[in-house]
């Protein structure tokens, strides 16, 4: 549940504001990033791999942690990332 839900519209907006600008930071200029839904983030990255994939993850794991105000991971902010590698050779019927 965003913070916005229970501290209200600045807060929330505060929040997605540094969590966007953080995710901007860690990915390439290559990669397309928009938002989901209400705290929802989905990138798309070309021409990466499991290693690249892994390293732009962590960029993004480190940059919010720097971006978030002390304040806010007082109060049990936090992030789940996860990530899906499709490759051309990648058979969707049975995966």
């Amino acid at each position: 549940m965003l913070k916005k839900q229970v501290d209200g519209q600045d807060t929330g907006d505060q929040i997605l504001k540094q969590v966007a600008d953080a995710l901007r930071n860690g990915l390439r200029k290559t990669d397309i990033l928009c938002r989901y839904g209400g705290d929802e983030f989905i990138f798309a990255a070309v021409d990466i791999n499991k290693t690249g994939v892994i390293s732009v993850c962590q960029r993004i794991r480190n940059d919010l942690n720097h971006e978030i105000s002390p304040q806010l991971k007082k109060q049990g902010f936090g992030i789940s990332l996860g990530a899906l590698l499709f490759t051309p050779d990648t058979d969707s019927s049975g995966e």
